[in-house]
C-alpha cells in the first residue's frame, strides 16, 4: 500500500473511553456512534455488563440504554472496543515549489488548498507540474483559463496536451512543439486528426453496416425475383466506402437493358471499378477483354462493363438478357462520397 504523505503508524496506543455521570434514568449519550451494543464493553460499578436486550444494556448510533436505571451514586464507563486512536497526525509533505511548479532548485514552501479542497502550487496558473528543461519531464496539471490541462513532456518535448473545450475534450498530441494529431471529442462526435488538425487531417466517420442489393435493367425492370441469397454489408471510413455484396437469384423473369446492381448504401461523388467473380452471365464474342463492377459519380447502382481487347478500347454494358435465371454474382468495391 502507497501513502501520500507521513506514512500511519503501525502501533495503535489506547483505545477510546467515556465515562458517564449518573444519575436516575436508563437513557445516555454516546460520544462516538456505534452499529450495536457490541461494540462496547460498559462497566458499572467496575462490573462489566453483558450486552443485549435480555441483559444489562443496547446501543445504536449514539443512544445507550440500560435495562435497568442508575443512580446518582454509580460509577460508569464504556470502552469502544472498534475505535482505538492513533497517536500519528498524517500531514502534507513539503517539496521544492516555485511560483509555477515543482523545481529543483527553488525554495520549499508547502503545499496549500483553495476553498474546494484543489492544490494550488503558483499563482495565476495554479499549476503543480516537474521542471519541464532539458534532462527533466513530468506531468502539468495547469491553467484554469484553459478549462484544466493535463501535460506529459519529456526532455522539453510536450508529448501530450489534454484541455476541457467549452464543447467537450480535446487530447492533442505535439513534437518539439508542433501539433501533430489530436482528438476531439464534442457533442458531434469523436474526431481523429492525423498529421495535422486541419480538417483534411480529420478522421470524423466510421461505420459498419448492411445493405439489401437489387438488380434490374435501365430499360425495365424483372417483374418478378426469387432470391438464393441477397446480401451486402460495408464499412465507411471517412470518405471511403468498402462495399462488398453477393446477388444470387434462383430464378427471374422480366427486365431489359443494360444491367445494373442498386441500393448501394451513399452515394458516389465519383467513378469507381471493383473486383467480382461471377457465374452463368455471358460474355459477348466482340467484347472478350474483361467484366467489372463500375459506379458512376452521383449514383447508387453498379452497371458492368465488358471491354473489349487492346486493339479497340470501346466497351459495351451486361444486359439483363445476358443473365442466366439463376446467375451468381459476389463483388466488392471501393469508392468515395460526401455522406
Amino acid at each position: 500500500m502507497a501513502y501520500i504523505g507521513v506514512q500511519p503508524a503501525d502501533a495503535y496506543t489506547s483505545f477510546a473511553v467515556q465515562h458517564f455521570t449518573t444519575s436516575a434514568t436508563t437513557s445516555y449519550t454516546l460520544d462516538n456512534p456505534v452499529a450495536n451494543e457490541n461494540e462496547i464493553a460498559l462497566f458499572i460499578n467496575n462490573v462489566r455488563q453483558e450486552p443485549g436486550s435480555s441483559y444489562a444494556y443496547t446501543a445504536s448510533g449514539t443512544a445507550l440504554t440500560l435495562s435497568a436505571a442508575t443512580s446518582a451514586s454509580d460509577t460508569m464507563y464504556c470502552v469502544f472496543i472498534g475505535k482505538a486512536v492513533q497517536t500519528v497526525t498524517p500531514t502534507l509533505p513539503i517539496a521544492n515549489f516555485s511560483s509555477t511548479g515543482i523545481d529543483d532548485n527553488a525554495t520549499s514552501t508547502a503545499v496549500t488548498l483553495d476553498s474546494s479542497g484543489n492544490v494550488l502550487v503558483g499563482t495565476t496558473d495554479n499549476s503543480l507540474y516537474n521542471n519541464s528543461g532539458a534532462g527533466n519531464g513530468g506531468v502539468m496539471l495547469a491553467n484554469t483559463a484553459d478549462g484544466g490541462r493535463i501535460d506529459v513532456a519529456r526532455e522539453g518535448v510536450n508529448l501530450i496536451h489534454n484541455r476541457l473545450a467549452s464543447d467537450g475534450i480535446i487530447e492533442e498530441f505535439k513534437r518539439d512543439g508542433t501539433t501533430v494529431g489530436k482528438i476531439d471529442a464534442n457533442s458531434s462526435g469523436i474526431s481523429i486528426y492525423l498529421g495535422g488538425t486541419g480538417s483534411a487531417n480529420a478522421l470524423d466517420d466510421y461505420e459498419e453496416g448492411t445493405w439489401t442489393p437489387t438488380f434490374g435493367g435501365a430499360g425495365s425492370d424483372p417483374s418478378s425475383v426469387s432470391w438464393n441469397i441477397q446480401s451486402g454489408t460495408y464499412t465507411k471510413v471517412g470518405n471511403k466506402v468498402f462495399a462488398r455484396a453477393i446477388v444470387y437469384p434462383s430464378s427471374f423473369s422480366g427486365g431489359s437493358g443494360n444491367w445494373n446492381v442498386r441500393s448501394l448504401p451513399f452515394t458516389a461523388n465519383a467513378n469507381s471499378v471493383g473486383t467480382m467473380m461471377w457465374d452463368r452471365i455471358r460474355i459477348q464474342a466482340s467484347y472478350p477483354g474483361g467484366l467489372v463492377p463500375r459506379v458512376l459519380n452521383n449514383t447508387t447502382y453498379m452497371e458492368f462493363p465488358e471491354m473489349n481487347d487492346a486493339s479497340d478500347e470501346a466497351s459495351n454494358r451486361i444486359q439483363v438478357d445476358d443473365l442466366a435465371g439463376n446467375f451468381y454474382l459476389e463483388l466488392s468495391i471501393v469508392y468515395t462520397t460526401n455522406s
